[in-house]
């Protein structure tokens, strides 16, 4: 039978057990934490230097607003409204067919009773696990197939790049729609339906609103990616078209650290305030 005083030591010994391992947690969070954001918050001490080259961040002068003042020059030099213009086309088009295809996906796996629709869902939604890569070789080498098997010549275009675009990110909008369809209750339909509402009026003002949430959060999912893929748009997009993130790596070897930081900075900040929008109209994060 254990003493008074074997019960206090045993209880100090788990109670300094759990200090340990709070305090572990807490640095292990904090440490992912900062692993994440360092580099992203380097880019942007990087876009104050006022020396174009350099080993440290800060030097005399810091901080200095040289390169945002010379943004529009920079800009019109190096043609970035024109990877810009081509970069918003795509992710727009993207995130259209992608809401599409993976709402209408999404219904027929929540709302319709047929067999195999989990190994439908699987099959749908794996691309998320894909190497961006192999995507882009897949589609590479079909065309390639293709243009040999029926004497058809398929270029590397906007058509290319859109087809692997779609293809990685239409399974984000089955998931935040989805979501939205397991929560959704059929009798406000029927209740519209008495009411003398039509199938489209239904929709249109009943079915859409109330999945509103999804249906924004998995745009922004979409739009996002789109805009800043990189891999796939290296593979697809042949010569015709370079996206911003082609351009931004093109410009590493010709353009000054401070310069490259200031496009990053203002990209980095446009898709903060996007998502900091979504998340207040739609809550994305609870799709994540």
């Amino acid at each position: 039978m254990a003493t008074a005083s074997e019960e206090d030591d045993g209880s100090r010994l788990s109670a300094g057990v759990g200090t340990v391992a709070d305090w572990a947690y807490r640095l292990l969070v904090y440490g992912v934490l900062l692993f994440t954001v360092a580099p992203l918050v380097v880019v942007v001490l990087l876009s104050f230097r006022p020396n174009p080259y350099g080993n440290s961040v800060f030097s005399a002068g810091w901080p200095s607003a040289t390169w945002y003042a010379n943004l529009p020059d920079l800009l019109a030099s190096l043609g970035f409204a024109s990877s810009l213009i081509a970069s918003l086309k795509i992710a727009v088009v993207t995130t259209i067919l992608s809401l599409l295809i993976g709402g209408l996906a999404a219904y027929a796996i929540v709302r319709k009773e047929f067999s195999y629709s989990s190994l439908l869902e699987t099959v749908l939604i794996s691309p998320l696990v894909y190497p961006w890569l192999l995507m882009s070789l897949a589609i590479l080498m079909t065309a390639s197939y293709l243009s040999g098997a029926f004497d058809v010549r398929i270029s590397m275009s906007f058509w290319t790049l859109l087809a692997g675009h779609v293809l990685f990110t239409f399974p984000y909008p089955i998931r935040t729609i989805g979501a939205g369809l397991q929560n959704y209750d059929d009798e406000l339909d029927e209740a519209a339906r008495n009411l003398g509402a039509t199938r489209l009026d239904t929709v249109w003002n009943v079915t859409l609103p109330l999945l509103r949430p999804g249906i924004i959060s998995g745009a922004a999912f979409v739009f996002i990616l789109s805009f800043n893929q990189y891999i796939i748009s290296l593979f697809l997009s042949g010569t015709s078209i370079q996206t911003v993130p082609l351009l931004m790596f093109n410009l590493i070897k010709a353009q000054s650290p401070p310069q490259i930081a200031v496009l990053g900075t203002m990209l980095m900040a446009g898709m903060v305030a996007l998502t900091i929008v979504v998340e207040y109209v739609a809550g994305m994060s609870r799709y994540i």
